[in-house]
């Protein structure tokens, strides 16, 4: 989630990235924020999926993950 309560969800990716052996880890993003454009285009460049919440089936989700896992 990006809106967490110690580290946000763009610090989390931003840290994520800084390590080379991390650099490569499918990120999927699942939020109730309200993303701005530019929110949106920075999160596109790092993760693979960008979820709004309540919008997307358990089902949906748990096939993505299934997806990503088998890459």
């Amino acid at each position: 989630d990006l809106m967490m309560p110690e580290m946000n969800g763009f610090e989390f990716v931003r840290s994520l990235r800084q390590h080379p052996q991390w650099h490569s880890l499918p990120v999927m993003v699942l939020t109730a924020k309200d993303l701005t454009p530019s929110e949106r285009e920075w999160l596109s460049g790092q993760t693979q999926r960008i979820y709004q919440k309540g919008s997307s089936s358990r089902q949906l989700l748990t096939d993505e993950i299934r997806s990503l896992l088998s890459t």
